[in-house]
């Protein structure tokens, strides 16, 4: 569920995105969507004071809502946020990979700061998931285990530092982002194979030219 009433990163969503959602409420719930699923692993940083993951926690929810995702979860080790739902754009992935990129910097960021080497895992996975209810500017989301257990999985192999997304976040960002491929992980209980790619980088301007010379 995307349930944040009375949490720290309830109170961190801005009002434009609050006011984003309210205009959705009774207009898309039930509705299908497929969304980016950014879920980053902050275990490394659990071990530390409560005020060391208080402060990474919120950087990255604060992030999240800067490029209009959603928080969904955050657990003492973990914060995930939905891209596509309710509020979608064409370049949801896109604006979810911009984010993790963001994240990434950030904490490496803090960690020099502190004089820490901790960093965080991130992970990225696009698949389809409902949107069961909107209440003012809570939003509950249905049918999400299967993006869950497959970026569990995946998240469990990212590097420290690194960010790793799956192949269906991969297809609609490869445009503009440089990959490497990685091992295919098992998904525990089902019988299937994800394919799992690393971020390499951003690509310019001029590497991503059409024949002609014009830009997509």
């Amino acid at each position: 569920a995307g349930h944040l009433t009375g949490s720290r990163a309830y109170q961190l969503v801005p009002e434009s995105l609050k006011s984003q959602v309210r205009k959705e409420q009774g207009k898309v719930e039930g509705e299908r969507a497929v969304v980016t699923l950014l879920t980053v692993d902050v275990s490394q940083w659990a071990a530390s004071s409560a005020d060391k993951v208080r402060g990474a926690t919120d950087a990255i929810a604060a992030i999240i809502f800067k490029h209009e995702g959603f928080v969904n979860r955050v657990f003492s080790n973990e914060i995930s946020g939905f891209f596509g739902a309710p509020i979608r754009h064409t370049n949801d992935a896109e604006s979810a990979l911009h984010a993790a990129i963001e994240i990434r910097d950030t904490i490496h960021r803090m960690s020099h700061e502190q004089s820490a080497t901790e960093g965080v895992k991130i992970a990225l996975y696009t698949g389809p998931v409902v949107i069961s209810d909107i209440s003012g500017e809570v939003v509950e989301y249905a049918q999400v285990e299967p993006l869950f257990k497959s970026i569990g999985a995946l998240v469990s192999k990212t590097t420290p530092g690194e960010i790793w997304v799956a192949e269906t976040t991969y297809k609609l960002t490869r445009e503009y982002f440089d990959y490497s491929l990685t091992s295919p992980i098992e998904i525990e209980s089902s019988g299937r194979a994800l394919q799992p790619y690393r971020f390499c980088g951003q690509r310019t301007r001029h590497s991503f030219a059409r024949a002609d010379g014009t830009f997509p």
